[in-house]
């Protein structure tokens, strides 16, 4: 098998592996918004590791498969569109635009920036796009039947944020921390053998990514208390919160912050 063949047959199998765990982790969710949305799992981070890999146009092609795989999972979507038109909004604006930003850490795949700078810039950049298409469309489809017509703008604005805001921050956090053990530059994937020689080491890394595992766990504990069954929110959930797993939980964030701290202070 000649290099281009075997490149090729390369890059289908690591985008298949990773199209299929970022729909695991979509489907794992912490958050789930009564009107659709969720925080997942850092699910966007599998297709931005492959655009990373590959460039940008192997990315969209990649992030376009795993935006047809989010359409059929959210189908049922489609029965409550109103028209034709909401139907034909509701591919372009949630799916196929929304999801294609995941691919933007392919335009960094032949930058001189360090990996970890620019995984970290492109998933912002990525669920920042994705977070203006949902709001758009929660606007143009969504006024008057999830969102109120009513300063529908702030309504699809602020419920967007409640759900995009903590998947950009997990989502940057874990990407950073994960840039620091993969390398995801060479001709394969490997794991990082030595610590780096910059300020941002191997064992802060690790730290970082306890930290957004408990907090996102965290997170979860409280919010499934919050929402009813019927997808209302109500404060007085928050009495059957299992405050002895979140006070676990909080005591892994503390740990991790203390091991990030303490490494800092070593390098210093």
């Amino acid at each position: 098998m000649n290099s281009t063949k075997r490149n090729t047959v390369l890059f289908l199998t690591e985008s298949a592996i990773m199209v299929a765990l970022a729909t695991v982790l979509s489907v794992l969710k912490l958050i789930d918004m009564p009107y659709g949305g969720s925080v997942t799992i850092c699910s966007m981070l599998p297709i931005a590791f492959v655009a990373y890999r590959y460039g940008f146009p192997k990315g969209l092609i990649v992030s376009l498969v795993y935006a047809l795989v989010q359409m059929i999972l959210g189908s049922d979507n489609f029965s409550y569109a109103t028209s034709a038109t909401a139907v034909v909004l509701i591919i372009v604006l949630d799916y196929l635009i929304a999801f294609c930003g995941y691919s933007f850490a392919g335009l960094f795949s032949k930058s001189k920036m360090s990996q970890t700078t620019a995984l970290g810039i492109s998933v912002v950049m990525s669920g920042l796009f994705r977070y203006v298409c949902h709001a758009t469309s929660g606007y143009v489809v969504w006024r008057d039947l999830s969102a109120p017509a009513k300063d529908a703008w702030i309504y699809t604005i602020a419920y967007n944020a409640a759900y995009m805001i903590p998947e950009i921050i997990a989502t940057f956090a874990a990407a950073i921390g994960l840039s620091k053990l993969i390398n995801l530059r060479g001709n394969r994937v490997s794991v990082v053998k030595s610590e780096s020689k910059g300020k941002f080491s191997l064992p802060r890394a690790i730290a970082l990514i306890i930290m957004v595992v408990s907090s996102m766990f965290a997170i979860a504990m409280i919010f499934s208390k919050l929402q009813a069954e019927d997808g209302t929110f109500s404060v007085a959930g928050i009495s059957n919160i299992n405050f002895v797993g979140l006070g676990i939980t909080v005591g892994t964030f503390l740990v991790g912050a203390v091991l990030f701290g303490m490494n800092k202070a070593k390098k210093n």
